[in-house]
């Protein structure tokens, strides 16, 4: 069933998130990475356009991650860091790290890794899956399901194939999709300020 709009008291309640998103989409906080000289208006328009869908799912993670509780053994420390960590070809570019530089959900310091395989994670807290085969995004999810990891697919679908979450865009806006069985399976104490946003969906089996 679609999210519907928030209301006026949610809006207020979500306002961390916002004042993130209005960092990542001013001057400093999306890369100033220069277009090719040679790009058309209309090429410059829809790389612009990518830039800001990508800041701000990258203020979506840092939300995510300010409002999901880890188990104490993922999280041992009061100042053990969450890696938010890429999967896969990464889409986001400088981006990712522009928005989520010097952020802290309390004393844990948002770390970023990436890795090509699923082979190569190390001591994950939130993925994301960038650009991957058909077979390395069901291995992820395979890896992912029932531990306490916040997995969400850069692409609607993963949601329903038994990620945690997924992306997905309505009109042209960022907007996510969340599965409920993955979500009680994998221990995560996620808050109604991130679950009131979703679409949830059914997990295809």
């Amino acid at each position: 069933m679609p999210t519907a709009l928030p209301t006026p008291r949610a809006r207020l309640r979500f306002a961390p998130l916002l004042g993130v998103l209005a960092i990542a989409l001013s001057p400093t906080g999306v890369p100033r990475e220069a277009a090719p000289a040679e790009v058309t208006s209309p090429a410059k328009v829809a790389y612009d356009a990518k830039q800001k869908e990508y800041a701000l799912k990258a203020a979506f993670l840092f939300h995510f991650a300010k409002h999901t509780a880890w188990p104490k053994k993922s999280l041992p420390k009061d100042t053990s860091p969450i890696y938010v960590t890429v999967v896969g070809r990464d889409p986001f570019g400088k981006v990712l790290d522009s928005v989520l530089r010097g952020k802290k959900v309390d004393d844990h310091a948002l770390i970023i890794r990436r890795y090509a395989n699923v082979a190569a994670i190390r001591d994950a807290h939130l993925i994301v899956a960038g650009h991957l085969s058909a077979k390395e995004r069901d291995k992820l999810v395979a890896h992912c399901r029932a531990r306490a990891i916040f997995l969400i697919g850069d692409q609607p679908g993963l949601a329903a194939r038994g990620a945690l979450a997924s992306f997905y865009l309505k009109k042209g806006k960022v907007r996510f999709e969340m599965n409920r069985w993955a979500i009680d399976a994998s221990g995560l104490k996620i808050s109604s300020q991130v679950l009131k946003l979703a679409r949830f969906v059914q997990e295809r089996r």
